[in-house]
């Protein structure tokens, strides 16, 4: 995820908690300056969890966690994650997601 990004989920999970299991990717680079902005603070305590330096659709995360399901905006990562890991995807944007998922 961008910095941008980053903000605009932050907004979304402010005073949040998330129902599922919720992995956010980036870079270190990106990671710290949301962590000096405050983002990543948020995102966390809503139940977020950080990934950096990894792609989301290549990681062995996905597999050694043994998910079975996906919710993303990403076209490209619903493509890959059903190819790579053989999971069921759900695209959705990011607001229905927190929506659905959050309380």
């Amino acid at each position: 995820m961008t910095i941008e990004e980053l903000y605009e989920l932050s907004r979304m999970l402010n005073g949040k908690h998330l129902r599922k299991k919720c992995y956010v990717f980036c870079s270190s680079k990106i990671y710290e300056m949301a962590r000096t902005r405050g983002y990543s603070g948020v995102i966390e305590e809503a139940g977020g969890t950080f990934v950096r330096d990894a792609c989301a659709d290549f990681t062995p995360l996905i597999s050694a966690i043994d998910v079975d399901s996906v919710e993303t905006d990403s076209c490209k990562g619903a493509h890959y994650m059903r190819k790579v890991h053989g999971v069921k995807i759900a695209l959705k944007d990011t607001k229905r997601i927190i929506e659905e998922n959050s309380a």
